[in-house]
């Protein structure tokens, strides 16, 4: 191989075409074909673009937001209907869909807080609202997560503001000088100029 045997590989070159050079070189139009708005230097319409009619990209409707494709979604539950289900077994997804409480058991359970609860429970579920949470464990029940570990109530600490004392919200008052440090000098009056030179005293001549 030597450099002048060096050629671009076959088919990734290609002769510029010929316009406007006679009819055997698509002449006269030059492929354009006769008048109009695509024969035109500079002319052309958008891609979207439909004749006038309203076009396909205004006819859909406006969907604001996205949809999340990876989100869970959940069946529920209200506490309040926990009550319709007899014996001391523990209340799982498969139960409830049995009694027809939810539509299904494929999806994940979520135990939500509306009614009240007359009866100690266990309720085994994938989550919980606080609520619900709050009112199984006042009825003597348990709430259990998916994989058997019991959720308990979570304890919400009161908020406490914290409280100055008066000796850090009271400002010294003026000329008191905290002790161990000295006062600052009192700076002297700042005085405004008139824009008048200053006069000089007049000299005394003894007689």
């Amino acid at each position: 191989m030597r450099p002048h045997q060096l050629q671009p590989a076959a088919g990734s070159k290609h002769p510029k075409k010929r316009l406007g050079r006679g009819d055997g070189s698509r002449g006269t139009t030059s492929g354009k074909g006769t008048k109009g708005q695509k024969a035109r230097a500079g002319g052309g319409v958008r891609p979207y673009f439909e004749g006038g009619q309203n076009p396909m990209v205004k006819r859909m409707p406006h969907v604001r937001g996205f949809t999340n494709i990876f989100r869970t979604e959940y069946v529920v539950v209200n506490v309040g209907q926990l009550n319709r289900l007899e014996g001391d077994e523990p209340i799982t997804a498969e139960r409830l869909a049995a009694a027809g409480l939810i539509p299904s058991a494929k999806a994940p359970l979520k135990v939500l807080g509306d009614g009240v609860l007359s009866k100690p429970i266990t309720v085994r579920a994938v989550k919980f609202s606080d609520s619900a949470r709050s009112k199984i464990h006042a009825a003597g029940g348990r709430a259990e997560g998916a994989d058997g570990s019991i959720e308990a109530p979570e304890e919400h600490p009161a908020r406490r503001r914290a409280v100055r004392s008066t000796e850090e919200t009271e400002a010294p008052t003026e000329g008191a000088t905290i002790e161990g440090s000295s006062a600052a000098p009192e700076r002297p009056a700042r005085r405004r100029r008139t824009g008048r030179p200053a006069e000089e005293p007049e000299a005394t001549t003894n007689a």
